[in-house]
């Protein structure tokens, strides 16, 4: 206990021993970012036409429960402040940051409040309210963990804290990948779901396998039709964004600050294991958004070397590059669902993963066209479907949400949500313009998961990973 009171030096042992638990705090919330364990709250709800969807099923996980300590922990330190007197630095910026916010809404208040009230009303009319408001508030929850870490680690930057985060954030990804390893070769689970909620592996319907036969023919191998890595994920897509978002941490943090060399061997052997994890996936998204973010951290590093050594650089292209990336991107988003729609009429509709991806896509295009202003609400994609005109072969196999978020968010929020998010973002423009031009440039990191998948917004486990990966980006 000594070691970490030399590390945070205060003027209090109070002072002290509340930023050692601000960080171990900080390194569960990190931990078990990847995890599905949870408990369902209403275990027999979320029944439409007959069918239990398990989106529609209101649950409390373990990042969310880490997510309320965190936010209660900050909710204490108002107490302590008000009541007390003592003062907090990282409250004082949190603080700061939300009144700065407000302030910004102002030229808006009458039209954002409207919009708001309009948008939170809405959603008691929608076919199952209780889905919806339960989303709203795991949004709201991992958007103000993510907030009050941000305020601690702001005040906390310093080379050792770094360095306890990324060696967390390491086992993580050794963790989930060792695991994921595991139940590829065995086939099995290893404990089963009170491991973090590792999913029941021994049952044949509903898990997604990989056919290996191409591989079998090159290398000799015997793999054939395998049950894929999950990890303690519920897929092994959003077990594969995670790795691929961790590795990408990793690498970047290996050329942001000083290591040892032992330092150096242990991140890189996370990032081998994380890597060979990552590829038994066969996660298209998370491959690309792999490629895509090594791309980008070379690309910095030969950046910064070129500027270290007074090279002069292309000033033009790189001007005309920012100008028209923004143009790029939003072709790149509009386009995407028309390219799904074309390959899959290439294959004649043989390729399961481009027909389920287009029919759910053009789902959500006429739901959207048949509700453009409030949407289908919040978390209620899977309810249209499911009350749709398909037969029930396809009801049975399509009652997911669209695995493209650009199109899923309108179709389930309306112009109504597009605005609120508008004004959100003009605001936050204000705000933070640094952070926000940061934030853009690595949109292209994550675009491959945002136009194949859906989990970045229907899922708690991905709220948390999304979560994690903007923490790190900022830290």
């Amino acid at each position: 206990m000594s070691f970490f009171f030399k590390k945070f030096p205060t003027t209090t042992h109070f002072g002290t021993a509340f930023r050692i638990t601000q960080l171990l705090l900080v390194c569960v919330w990190i931990f078990t970012a990847p995890t599905n364990l949870f408990w369902k709250i209403l275990p027999n709800f979320g029944f439409v036409s007959g069918l239990q969807i398990d989106y529609l099923i209101p649950k409390l996980y373990l990042s969310d429960i880490v997510g309320l300590a965190i936010v209660g922990t900050w909710f204490w330190q108002v107490w302590q402040e008000k009541v007390l007197g003592r003062k907090f630095k990282n409250f004082q910026l949190t603080k700061a940051v939300l009144s700065k916010i407000s302030l910004l809404l102002i030229p808006y208040n009458l039209l954002f409040t409207t919009c708001c009230s309009l948008f939170i009303v809405y959603q008691f009319f929608t076919p199952l309210p209780i889905t919806a408001f339960w989303f709203l508030a795991s949004l709201l929850l991992h958007g103000t963990t993510l907030l009050v870490v941000m305020s601690w680690v702001h005040q906390n930057r310093s080379l050792f804290f770094q360095k306890m985060l990324i060696s967390v954030l390491t086992l993580t990804i050794v963790f989930q990948a060792t695991l994921g390893m595991y139940q590829f070769v065995q086939q099995r689970q290893l404990v089963g779901f009170l491991l973090w909620g590792e999913p029941q592996l021994t049952r044949d319907l509903g898990l997604s396998k990989g056919n290996f036969a191409s591989m079998d023919q090159v290398t000799g191998s015997h793999l054939g039709l395998r049950i894929l890595p999950y990890g303690t994920t519920p897929h092994p897509n959003v077990l594969a964004g995670f790795l691929a978002i961790g590795i990408l941490i990793l690498l970047r943090f290996m050329l942001k600050i000083s290591m040892n060399p032992l330092e150096k061997v242990l991140i890189g052997l996370g990032i081998g294991i994380g890597a060979m994890t990552l590829a038994l996936t066969l996660s298209l998204s998370a491959l690309l958004t792999l490629l895509i973010g090594i791309l980008m951290i070379g690309y910095d590093s030969q950046f910064k070397f070129l500027k270290i050594k007074n090279i002069t650089l292309n000033k033009q292209f790189i001007n005309v590059w920012q100008k028209k990336s923004k143009l790029i991107l939003l072709g790149i988003l509009i386009l995407t669902p028309f390219g799904l729609h074309g390959l899959n009429t290439l294959t004649h509709h043989n390729a399961p993963s481009l027909f389920r991806r287009d029919f759910l896509n053009q789902a959500a295009v006429k739901l959207f066209i048949k509700q453009p202003v409030f949407g289908v609400g919040l978390n209620q994609f899977t309810v249209a479907i499911a009350k749709g005109p398909q037969n029930q072969k396809e009801t049975v196999s399509f009652v997911q949400p669209a695995h493209y978020i650009t199109l899923l968010f309108p179709t389930e929020n309306g112009l109504l949500g597009i605005g609120i998010l508008f004004l959100l973002y003009r605001s936050l423009c204000k705000t933070f313009p640094s952070s926000l031009s940061v934030l853009g440039k690595h949109v292209w990191v994550i675009l491959p998961i945002i136009c194949l998948d859906h989990y970045f917004y229907t899922l708690t486990v991905g709220h948390s990973i999304f979560a994690l990966g903007l923490f790190f980006l900022f830290l």
